[in-house]
């Protein structure tokens, strides 16, 4: 029997608009310097550089963000590279239980004929990340799921209702492997009485009637999230390894049907949080969960002259705090990454999801996110530059959990974020 502590019913899925393509409305003027502001995304050093003759000076020079605001508004938590499962505890961002939620195909063609003596399998093959106790096991059982779920349109913080007392399986994994188990009797009849009961409406009932299977993390034993791969073939591997329903003659012969839709029910208690940030730090999460809109206004004045070397956004993480919150033998995915979004109307959610930032880094050795916007205070210089929002949002959202902590504006000055200038006099 499942725990009680962790509720059977865990909601019923809002509607959602589904996830849009490339927007069209999100990027001011790149069409008319796209070129200028796409060299921006790299870091080629010091922009404008060759004209600095053996005899200039450089200058520097900083001023504070006008805003840096959280906002949360969580993202799309289905049809993702990966799913995360399990239940973690982490002492800075809360408790964490995810519960992945998967839908077999039903594939007549490939389970042509299924025989009374053969077995019927699932297999999960799992990410190598970790996040939690790296050496303990995660116990999971799978549940039935007891209504229809859309995986594009799932988020996080959505919730799945399934059967705890229809229980199709269990199996224990530590980390980058594949787990498997044989499928219970009543779900394997039927499954095969979609395949074989001569419905001419099957696919489109199966999904109804039923909808997929719970991985629900046993909450007494369990103190990992781990990341599942639910895709056509996982990384460096074929069908003998893939997330699969695998169907086995008496032989030892398989046959292979992969996963329709997939996606995961997570919910983060943050009363569970342990340390709390000094003031002045803010929490982000590729998730959604929280991300930034911030704001800063060039002036001829704080850019000193039109011979700019470099400017630069930095912010600051507040990696004390990180490094010494975890128990020893327990990991979580670093935050390596970091976008900025340029966006001057529509959804701030749908387009951080679906789009492309202008401006990309990557956390430098001093635990510092900087961002090259030289070529973007030019545009101001020269007269090109559209007003426009800013949003900071944290990695891309593949389904791997990451989540980090920056000073804003209320921290002290030193850690506070600021456009840095260098410029030639």
């Amino acid at each position: 029997m499942y725990p009680t502590n962790l509720p059977t019913t865990i909601g019923t899925l809002p509607a959602k608009t589904p996830k849009p393509g490339f927007s069209a409305f999100f990027l001011l003027p790149i069409l008319l310097f796209g070129g200028i502001f796409l060299s921006g995304c790299e870091d080629p050093g010091v922009v404008g550089s060759t004209f600095i003759d053996e005899n200039g000076n450089l200058v520097t020079a900083n001023f504070p963000l006008d805003e840096f605001t959280p906002l949360s508004d969580p993202s799309y938590s289905g049809d993702l590279t990966y799913v995360p499962v399990g239940r973690y505890r982490d002492p800075v961002f809360g408790e964490i239980t995810s519960i992945g939620l998967v839908r077999p195909e039903l594939d007549s063609i490939t389970f042509s004929s299924i025989s009374t003596q053969d077995t019927m399998r699932i297999r999960f093959s799992f990410a190598p990340d970790v996040y939690g106790d790296t050496a303990a096991s995660a116990f999971f059982d799978v549940y039935e799921i007891t209504e229809p779920w859309r995986d594009k349109e799932l988020r996080y913080g959505d919730q799945v209702a399934f059967d705890s007392f229809d229980k199709v399986g269990s199996f224990e994994i530590k980390q980058g492997e594949t787990a498997e188990f044989e499928v219970s009797a009543e779900w394997r009849a039927k499954y095969e009485d979609f395949l074989y009961g001569g419905r001419a409406d099957a696919d489109s009932v199966y999904k109804y009637e039923m909808p997929g299977l719970a991985i629900v993390p046993d909450l007494t034993r369990t103190q990992k999230v781990l990341f599942l791969n639910p895709q056509d073939n996982a990384v460096g591997a074929g069908e003998e390894t893939a997330t699969r329903l695998v169907v086995t003659d008496t032989t030892g012969s398989s046959l292979y049907v992969q996963m329709e839709q997939w996606g995961a029910a997570m919910t983060r208690n943050t009363q569970a949080v342990e340390f709390i940030p000094e003031d002045g730090v803010i929490t982000l999460h590729n998730t959604l969960e929280q991300y930034i809109k911030l704001d800063f206004s060039f002036t001829e004045e704080r850019l000193l002259t039109k011979n700019l070397a470099r400017v630069e956004l930095v912010l600051y993480e507040n990696s004390t705090l990180l490094d010494g919150s975890l128990p020893e033998g327990h990991v979580r995915p670093e935050a390596l990454t970091a976008s900025l979004f340029l966006i001057d109307k529509g959804d701030p959610d749908e387009i951080i999801f679906s789009s492309g930032p202008l401006f990309a880094t990557t956390k430098g050795n001093d635990n510092t996110y900087r961002f090259n916007l030289t070529s973007y205070a030019n545009a101001f210089l020269f007269d090109t530059l559209t007003t426009t929002d800013y949003y900071l949002a944290l990695e891309s959202n593949t389904g791997l959990l990451t989540s980090t902590l920056v000073y804003g504006l209320s921290a002290n000055a030193t850690l506070q974020p600021k456009i840095v200038v260098t410029a030639v006099e």
